[in-house]
């Protein structure tokens, strides 16, 4: 009965939290070029080749790292199925870190774990996950993982676009001016794992501390192109 329970808030939190609690806004145009940045006071506006960083608002990062056990962590150095490699990612998670979850769209949820995104529903994608609207039909492979009780405490998604080339900044931009509603998330994440996949994830300050350095140690080679200070 309490897992049916669970399932039941789950479902409302996926199917009616995302989008009461905040309002997406306009796409803008994807802006193409982004190399690997480091957070620092500015706030980068997407501007093609612009390796200015965004203000992540955290502490020393070297801190993070000690939220994983590097002996207990799989690491995925390809990455050909979004959910999968959410898979692995959230396997490694520090059990004192984890929360209640729930994974895929409103549409197909899965309770307790990463799970599948219709990528052909383009509606939700668009408006519950902010993929670019102008970017929506290259995504052919997607996963997300959203905390229970508030979508704002924390989302993550891993994506594959066959048009990677400004992917990261049109994403950037598009959360960023997002109208949050139901408190502001924190911190806002965009990586690229290679190959056409991104991870992206945004959520309360402490929970994305713990998400970056497990994105680290998971994906070696990613390279975290946005990370942005939503609550200034």
């Amino acid at each position: 009965m309490k897992k049916k329970i669970l399932a039941l808030i789950g479902v409302a939190v996926l199917s009616l939290g995302t989008v009461a609690c905040t309002q997406n806004t306009d796409t803008n145009d994807i802006v193409i070029g982004a190399d690997e940045v480091k957070p620092d006071e500015d706030t980068n506006t997407g501007d093609a080749g612009n390796t200015g960083s965004d203000n992540a608002g955290t502490e020393d990062e070297d801190s993070s790292s000690d939220n994983t056990n590097a002996g207990d962590v799989t690491e995925v150095t390809d990455v050909t199925s979004a959910l999968d490699a959410f898979n692995v990612f959230w396997n490694n998670y520090p059990e004192a870190e984890k929360f209640a979850v729930a994974g895929g769209d409103y549409n197909n949820f899965v309770d307790g774990a990463p799970g599948t995104c219709n990528v052909s529903d383009t509606d939700t994608i668009i408006n519950q996950f902010y993929i670019p609207e102008a970017a929506a039909g290259s995504v052919d492979d997607m996963a997300s993982l959203v905390h229970m009780m508030n979508a704002n405490t924390f989302t993550g998604v891993i994506v594959h676009t066959g048009a990677p080339e400004g992917f990261a900044d049109a994403l950037k931009e598009n959360i960023s001016n997002v109208n949050w509603v139901c408190g502001f998330p924190d911190r806002l994440i965009v990586a690229d794992l290679s190959n056409g996949y991104f991870a992206y994830a945004f959520g309360e300050a402490s929970i994305m501390s713990t998400y970056e350095a497990s994105l680290k140690a998971t994906f070696p080679s990613a390279q975290i192109v946005h990370d942005v200070n939503l609550a200034q």
